[in-house]
């Protein structure tokens, strides 16, 4: 598999967004939303199954460029091989529960999906994953080792083809942020937060990807996102003194010169 830049993988996705865009299904409509199920099926004729995995619970779904055998848990409770082709993508059904966020399907499924379009592009560098029958995992948790690279390259395509930047720009002016987010707070911006909210809805995808996506974009200003109350911390000697803590102390010593 040959090395890919970020723009690379920019290129390659706007090329996935403009080809889903012409399917027929959205003849004479705006696309306002990449659906992974649309994608998969319309434009790549990928099978997607759900299936009850047998295998450790961080593992959401998986795909292979050839034919494999996958452990799965039968209606009837019992272990089960599960065989699928070089054009299939498995995804635990656990997704489809009514509490898991939408977004993390979507998710899960474009991972799958853009092992797949890697496929298409390069069938030279996955000749030999398709003797070996090797399988590709999407991890609730990515594993931070060497494999890394193959996993953010795809996770990064699968960013790219559900969140183009012209429908996030879209999207941005039509939540009223204008050409970017100036503060995502969850704590002192209630109002852009909600607004934030409902705009990865829109998108289908959870906040923590379109929180990423915005900062890759360059289109987020003052990003607390992971931690809101860093607007009122000071970091210093690489440990953090709450704002108030550093007024109190003013004000004692204010006291004491008194």
């Amino acid at each position: 598999m040959p090395y890919l830049t970020k723009e690379q993988i920019e290129t390659i996705g706007a090329r996935v967004v403009r080809a889903y865009s012409r399917l027929s299904i959205h003849h004479g409509q705006s696309v306002l939303r990449i659906e992974p199920k649309i994608l998969a099926n319309e434009l790549l004729g990928l099978t997607i199954l759900y299936v009850k995995l047998a295998t450790k619970e961080d593992i959401l779904g998986l795909t292979s460029p050839g034919e494999v055998d996958i452990g799965v848990i039968g209606e009837d409770g019992t272990f089960q091989y599960q065989h699928i082709d070089g054009k299939t993508i498995i995804v635990d059904s656990s997704l489809l529960e009514e509490d898991v966020i939408a977004g993390h399907l979507n998710f899960t499924l474009m991972h799958e999906v853009c092992h797949q379009i890697y496929k298409m592009l390069f069938p030279k560098a996955y000749a030999l994953e398709t003797k070996e029958g090797t399988i590709h995992y999407c991890r609730r948790r990515p594993r931070r080792n060497k494999t890394d690279w193959e996993e953010w390259r795809t996770d990064a395509l699968a960013a790219a083809i559900l969140m183009p930047p012209e429908l996030i720009r879209y999207y941005l002016r039509q939540y009223g942020f204008g050409d970017r987010m100036e503060m995502l707070n969850r704590v002192f911006a209630r109002s852009e937060y909600q607004r934030f909210t409902e705009m990865a809805h829109s998108l289908g995808v959870s906040k923590t990807a379109l929180a990423i996506r915005l900062r890759e974009l360059h289109l987020i200003g003052r990003d607390y996102f992971t931690n809101p109350y860093d607007l009122v911390n000071v970091y210093v000697d690489d440990e953090w003194i709450r704002q108030e803590e550093l007024d109190y102390a003013a004000l004692r010593c204010e006291n004491e010169k008194s």
